[in-house]
C-alpha cells in the first residue's frame, strides 16, 4: 500500500514525489507544542478556568501532543501552571510570559516547572518603539535572564518575537551568542504578527538552523489564514518543533490549528507526528465547550460541516466498488469526526432514497420525483435542510392523497 493510497484515504501521489521533496530538508522527525492555554488567555473573549485548563492540559496528554505551554499572564496562570504539574502528565509543561521578569521567574519556579520560554522583541521596532530600550539593553536583560534561568537548571527556549521584521544580521548575533554563549536550549522563530508568507518563513528557519546547532521551532499566526501552510513550511525547512494550538485558538486570528498541522503532516506528507489523530475532534469539541469560542461550521476536518454532503449518488458508487476514502478527503473516522448526509436544495434522487431508508420508507419513481421537489421547496420555504422528522411527514402527506 502506498503512502498516498490507503484504506482510509487516497490523496495526490505528487505529495511523495521526489522531485517535489527536492529543494525541502525536513527534519526526520516534529514534536508538537500547545500553546491553547496561553493563547486563549490572550485571546479576546475566551476564558478558562483553572478546572478547564487542567482538562485540556489533560486532554493533550491523551491525544499525544508532546509539550504544551502554560502562560502566566492572567490571575489564575499561576494556580493552573501548579495544577498541571502535580498532575504529572506524560508531555512536557512549559512556562511562558514575560519572564524575561526576575520576580515572574523565581515564582514559575516556585511551581515546580523546569522548561520555560523567555521571549524578547528582536525588531527595532518594538525595542525603540515599544519597549524603549536598544539593542545592547535588550541583550543584557535576556543574556540575565536566560543565566539566572541556567543556574536554577531550566531548559530555556529563546522566543525571538517579531524576528520577520528584524535585521537579519542583529537576528543573526543574537541566535549565535545565545546558543553559544549563554546556554540557550532551543530558539523559537516567530512570526508575531502572522504577516510572513510560507516561503519567506522557511527561508528564516532555515537561516536560524545554519546559525545555531540547537533545536529551531517555528511559533505562527493566521491572521491572513496562513498559519497552518506557514507552521509546515517551517517543518519542510527543519524546524523540528512545531507550535500549535486547538481549534486554531489564539491572539487575533489565533495561531496554526493543531488539528490541521497534525493531519496535513500525518495524511499529506507521510509523517508520523505521534499525535493520535482519531482523538482530535472530541478534543476540539473539548476547547470549543470550556473557552466559548464557537467552532465555525465549516472549520476543517473537525467542524460539524467538514464532512457534510447533499448528494449521495457518487460517493455510493465510491463506496460500492471499494474506493470509499477516494470520494472523500480522509475517512472522517481518521479524525474522530463522522459524515453528515443532508436533504436539503442540491440533494440528488439517491440522498432522498438514502434518507427514505433512514425512516423504512420506500417510494416509487413518481413518488420519489414529486417527494424531492417538495423537500426542496420545503427547504427554501423554511430556510433549513429537511431533517427526518420533516421527510417523514412529506411522504405522508404525499401518499395519503394517493
Amino acid at each position: 500500500m502506498e503512502p498516498w493510497k490507503t484504506d482510509r484515504w487516497w490523496v495526490s501521489p505528487l505529495n511523495f514525489s521526489p522531485e517535489v521533496w527536492d529543494p525541502f530538508e525536513p527534519p526526520p522527525s516534529v514534536e508538537f507544542y500547545d500553546v491553547t492555554l496561553r493563547e486563549a488567555d490572550e485571546c479576546a473573549g475566551a476564558i478558562l478556568q483553572v478546572e478547564d485548563k487542567v482538562q485540556i492540559a489533560r486532554a493533550l496528554n491523551a491525544a499525544g501532543v508532546q509539550r504544551i505551554e502554560v502562560g502566566l499572564i492572567t490571575p489564575n496562570s499561576y494556580n493552573a501552571l501548579e495544577a498541571i504539574l502535580k498532575a504529572g502528565f506524560e508531555h512536557k509543561v512549559y512556562a511562558a510570559g514575560k519572564l524575561i521578569d526576575p520576580d515572574k521567574l523565581e515564582r514559575a519556579i516556585g511551581c515546580g516547572v523546569r522548561r520555560i520560554t523567555v521571549g524578547i522583541r528582536t525588531s527595532d521596532l518594538f525595542i525603540e518603539t515599544i519597549l524603549g530600550k536598544t539593542r545592547a539593553g535588550l541583550l543584557e536583560s535576556a543574556r540575565s535572564t536566560v543565566g539566572l534561568a541556567k543556574d536554577r537548571g531550566l531548559y530555556v527556549n529563546l522566543f525571538l518575537a517579531d524576528a520577520p521584521r528584524s535585521d537579519l544580521e542583529f537576528l543573526e548575533a543574537i541566535v549565535r551568542e545565545a546558543t553559544t554563549q549563554w546556554g540557550v536550549d532551543a530558539v523559537t522563530v516567530v512570526d508575531t504578527l502572522g504577516f510572513t508568507h510560507p516561503q519567506a518563513f522557511g527561508y528564516l528557519i532555515g537561516k536560524a538552523r545554519q546559525w545555531c546547532r540547537v533545536p529551531v521551532e517555528a511559533h505562527c499566526h493566521n491572521d491572513f489564514g496562513l498559519g497552518t501552510a506557514t507552521a509546515i513550511s517551517g517543518y519542510l525547512a527543519g524546524a523540528s518543533v512545531l507550535h500549535v494550538s486547538v481549534n486554531g485558538v489564539g491572539y487575533r486570528a489565533g495561531n496554526p490549528a493543531l488539528e490541521e498541522v497534525a493531519a496535513s503532516l500525518q495524511v499529506l506528507y507521510g509523517v508520523d507526528t505521534g499525535v493520535r489523530l482519531e482523538s482530535l475532534s472530541e478534543l476540539s469539541r473539548l476547547v470549543a465547550d470550556r473557552s466559548g469560542l464557537a467552532l465555525a461550521y465549516n472549520k476543517p476536518l473537525v467542524g460539524l460541516g467538514a464532512f457534510a454532503y447533499e448528494q449521495w449518488g457518487d460517493l455510493r458508487k465510491w463506496q460500492a466498488s471499494g474506493l470509499g476514502p477516494a470520494g472523500m478527503p480522509i475517512d472522517p473516522a481518521v479524525v474522530g469526526n463522522s459524515p453528515q448526509f443532508v436533504l436539503s436544495k442540491w440533494s440528488d434522487p439517491a440522498m432522498l432514497d438514502r434518507k427514505l431508508s433512514e425512516l423504512g420508507l420506500e417510494a416509487d419513481g413518481p413518488t420519489r420525483e414529486i417527494l424531492l421537489r417538495r423537500a426542496k421547496e420545503f427547504v427554501y420555504a423554511h430556510q433549513r435542510p429537511v431533517e427526518n422528522t420533516d421527510l417523514g411527514q412529506l411522504y405522508e402527506s404525499l401518499t395519503r392523497k394517493h
